[in-house]
């Protein structure tokens, strides 16, 4: 009994002080990249998701995503936009309304700035269950390479500047590839959940 205790601490101990010792060998070509791109993906989306979105832009996409949402709340009319002006207008399908709703309890900029913060989530957790699919290691140096990647894209960039849903989008559709991939009948049904809510 007491060996059992005393083991569990000697080999945490001896764990960390081996993950903390000199090198006794030179780094691989993979622990120098996951050195190298590590920083520069949290950096970057440091960067796009907090510098570039709070500061926002010219246009206001959000504007009308947020009067949606708050007129769902009020249970009036969704898709109430004249056409005929060049102001932004909602255009998006029944199934972002569903997952854009919540925003709608919280005061305008407490909303852009959360929407903003899911999208950046959600974006990070595609690139991990798209690193899994191809059957990568979340410790390879493959998803620090695609959050940098990711994260230099325009189209990145814009839907959180913009304040788009296209991230929430990407993750819904990285779920329906990966539920109706994995060969699991029961996980088609929530590939089928996720796919109809990002049309």
């Amino acid at each position: 009994m007491y060996g059992a205790l005393v083991a569990a601490p000697d080999s945490i101990r001896t764990g960390l002080l081996k993950a903390f010792a000199p090198r006794t060998s030179p780094p691989g070509i993979a622990t120098v990249l996951r050195s190298i791109l590590w920083p520069i993906a949290i950096l970057l989306i440091i960067h796009r998701s907090y510098v570039l979105a709070t500061n926002g832009y010219i246009t206001d996409d959000y504007g009308p995503v947020y009067r949606a949402v708050v007129n769902f709340k009020m249970g009036w009319d969704i898709y109430n936009e004249h056409f005929n002006y060049v102001d932004p207008h909602f255009l998006y399908p029944p199934g972002a309304m569903l997952l854009m709703w919540p925003f709608g309890y919280l005061p305008v900029d407490a909303s852009r700035y959360w929407f903003i913060t899911f999208n950046a989530i959600a974006i990070v957790i595609a690139a991990c269950l798209l690193v899994r699919l191809f059957k990568f290691s979340l410790a390879s140096v493959a998803l620090p390479a695609l959050l940098v990647a990711m994260f230099c894209t325009e189209s990145v960039v814009n839907t959180l500047v913009f304040g788009n849903i296209n991230g929430c989008i990407l993750l819904l559709e990285v779920l329906f590839f990966r539920w109706l991939l994995d060969g699991n009948k029961n996980h088609q049904w929530w590939a089928g959940v996720a796919i109809g809510l990002s049309l």
